[in-house]
């Protein structure tokens, strides 16, 4: 959550706000709490896509209801409310990493999106192309396998419509389904230059427009969800200067997270208090849901510094650069790894929460494993299905 800042100094807003894009005092100093946080909140992204437990119909997204293993669905429905953040402050980093060296005209946004259809958009088609052509051919050869529901996509209905949606998301999720995140990123970069002329004649116009929007959960026709746009355009109000990122003391730092925390807790639980079946309560846990991932993206980027001077930091960091790699492949690979470990693992509550944990573990140690060496056997092929993020031990945050 950006700390707010209107700069009254700022009489001369168009080259003010210039000057702020191209120079930014804190550019060389966040690049190692970006790549850090990028791999975390991937790594949150593939618990959070863990799903329901093997056997259960019970969605974690709804928190703490009647189950026959209580802590194991608290379990799961923390988790994934804890890192509800991930995607905002995902967004926010793009937002400012977009607007570097920001100059008036279309030349630079022309640069921008041919830059993003090398680094999002053809590995996005790729991905989407190569998880399309594996269930066609899983429903060819094992049409009753259980891997086919890992999509969203009937494989024996699939019509030109179908293959267009699973492979550019247009009216309906991607194939690869977290890759609405990315078609949404995309549409943000679609429409920059409006949102730079709102940051460049009325910044809060446009503020106060896309938050409204998001608060009321609406999708302005064009999104999947308005989560990538408003934190988008959050994060280039920070680069542009009217607002600022929050640099706090490690104690309040750790407080911030404790009560961010709390919070979630108290998300979990909120089925007890909440009637779902209502449509006014319904709408008032959304809305509070919602400022729950304001405090936590401030909760992340105030502990980041802190994290990163550790030894477990500094290994996010160098990890940073496969985070769009493991965003990618972790889906349906975890889904796979889930099953498989609920065949070999005993049943009950317990060895839901060790299947969980192992899923999210295994996964992420395996898409490393793939990424080394599809990086040391065919740098090619990695580069380009890692959308040009060959350089996988760089210390530098790419702008994408």
């Amino acid at each position: 959550m950006a700390i707010l800042k209107l700069d009254a100094s700022h009489t001369d807003r168009h080259s003010n706000v210039i000057n702020a894009a191209i120079s930014y005092p804190q550019e060389d100093v966040w690049f190692d709490r970006i790549n850090m946080l990028r791999f975390l909140l991937i790594i949150g992204l593939v618990l959070l896509h863990y799903g329901s437990y093997p056997g259960s119909d019970i969605s974690p997204f709804r928190g703490l209801i009647e189950s026959p293993f209580p802590l194991a669905t608290f379990f799961n429905s923390y988790i994934l409310f804890f890192f509800f953040s991930a995607v905002p402050l995902l967004s926010t980093i793009s937002g400012w990493l977009f607007f570097k060296n920001f100059k008036p005209g279309s030349a630079f946004f022309v640069g921008r999106f041919i830059s993003r259809s090398r680094s999002v958009l053809l590995p996005m088609i790729l991905w989407n192309a190569l998880v399309l052509g594996a269930m066609v051919v899983i429903f060819h050869l094992y049409p009753d396998s259980p891997a086919l529901s890992y999509v969203r996509y009937s494989m024996n209905e699939m019509d030109w419509s179908s293959v267009i949606n699973s492979l550019f998301g247009v009216t309906q999720h991607p194939i690869n389904f977290q890759f609405w995140f990315l078609r949404d990123l995309l549409l943000t970069v679609a429409i920059s230059p409006l949102l730079a002329l709102f940051l460049r004649r009325n910044p809060w116009a446009g503020f106060t427009l896309l938050a409204l929007g998001w608060l009321s959960g609406f999708d302005f026709l064009i999104f999947f969800r308005s989560d990538v746009v408003f934190f988008f355009y959050l994060g280039a109000m920070v680069r542009f200067g009217y607002m600022q990122f929050p640099e706090v003391s490690r104690r309040a730092a750790i407080s911030l997270m404790l009560f961010y925390v709390w919070l979630v807790a108290l998300r979990t639980l909120a089925p007890f208090v909440f009637d779902e079946a209502n449509p006014t309560e319904d709408f008032l846990l959304d809305f509070a849901t919602r400022i729950m991932r304001l405090f936590g993206v401030a909760a992340f980027w105030t502990i980041s510094p802190y994290l990163v001077m550790g030894k477990p930091g500094q290994l996010l960091v160098k990890l940073g650069p496969l985070a769009f790699f493991l965003h990618a492949i972790h889906w349906p690979m975890n889904q796979a790894i889930k099953q498989f470990l609920d065949v070999i693992l005993p049943s009950g509550g317990g060895y839901l929460i060790i299947n969980y944990i192992l899923t999210a573990l295994i996964t992420v140690m395996l898409a490393v494993l793939i990424a080394r060496i599809l990086h040391r056997t065919v740098p090619a092929v990695f580069n380009t299905l890692s959308g040009g993020r060959g350089g996988v031990f760089a210390n530098r945050a790419n702008s994408c």
